[in-house]
């Protein structure tokens, strides 16, 4: 059976996925936020299940001060738009291409709602 046929932890640690953002079957990627920076924090994070490879998106995008790293991926999982919120304004908004997710594409202090998701 593929990976994601298959029902098997593949995150470990005291910390809480709070939310499944999305499954790339083609890059075999997870898309997750949790708490893995404290219970008071929300990170995006991506992990490769066959490896257990993770990677903290937000971490690197320039969110490490952030209690809550909203996220959104596009219909066909080529990008993702995350909006760093918190503990106060204002708020930050990438869009990156998921295939490069330390490489921002677009930036801005504004309304993530200005901003489209390709």
């Amino acid at each position: 059976k593929q990976w994601y046929q298959r029902r098997v932890a593949i995150t470990a640690g005291e910390f809480a996925v709070t939310e499944l953002i999305g499954n790339d079957y083609s890059r075999k990627h997870v898309y997750y936020i949790s708490t893995e920076g404290g219970p008071h924090t929300r990170h995006l994070y991506r992990i490769t299940p066959a490896t257990r490879a993770k990677h903290c998106i937000s971490c690197r995008a320039g969110c490490s001060w952030v209690t809550r790293a909203k996220t959104q991926l596009s219909p066909q999982l080529t990008h993702i738009k995350m909006t760093c919120e918190g503990p106060g304004p204002p708020n930050k908004v990438f869009v990156f291409k998921t295939s490069y997710p330390d490489k921002k594409e677009k930036s801005t202090d504004c309304d993530s709602a200005l901003i489209p998701l390709l």
